[in-house]
């Protein structure tokens, strides 16, 4: 049973950083994260009517995709190693470590960062389009809306795989008396 905690916890750990790094899942409650707002994206050829949400989290994604058929797989690879080598290897340090260990509310400044960037994507580039105006409902993201997005997704994507990394690496490596808690 203690495996099968441990392995829930796990799951949790990273469903929870993937999620929070997803600007529209910490949104406006108004409208449940964009997913009372329905949209079309124009950029897909096989485009479809979905909810601004959906947008965030998969139609971009899939949209990255496409042109030059890479794999969710092939993505992540480029990340990590823009995250090593790259464009964001700046931004490693700070993504992969939050805070002082030794604070014990350094978790919920943590949390309280992530959600703060993510809202702030949120506002400025998920809600709004390429000319700063709310999207509407039945609006069509066209190639711009998508084309000005992907650095953002990637980012997001990239902070969030840092930071679980950071996350387990920390739960790994603690002490004895500390393993105790997620044994």
């Amino acid at each position: 049973q203690d495996k099968d905690a441990l392995q829930v916890a796990l799951k949790f750990i990273i469903h929870f950083a993937g999620d929070i790094h997803q600007p529209l899942h910490v949104g406006w409650t108004t409208d449940e994260g964009g997913n009372k707002i329905p949209v079309q994206e124009s950029w897909d050829p096989s485009a479809h009517r979905m909810n601004l949400h959906e947008v965030w989290d998969f139609g971009i994604i899939d949209g990255m995709e496409a042109p030059t058929h890479l794999s969710e797989e092939d993505i992540a690879k480029n990340l990590t190693q823009e995250l090593k080598t790259g464009s964001m290897s700046g931004s490693l340090e700070a993504w992969s470590h939050c805070g002082d260990r030794a604070d014990k509310t350094n978790l919920l400044k943590c949390v309280t960062q992530i959600a703060s960037e993510s809202i702030k994507d949120a506002c400025t580039y998920a809600y709004k389009d390429d000319q700063g105006n709310l999207i509407s409902q039945g609006e069509d993201l066209d190639e711009a809306y998508f084309a000005t997005r992907v650095p953002v997704v990637r980012s997001r994507l990239a902070a969030g795989g840092a930071r679980l990394a950071g996350i387990l690496k920390y739960a790994l490596s603690a002490t004895s008396s500390d393993r105790l808690l997620f044994a």
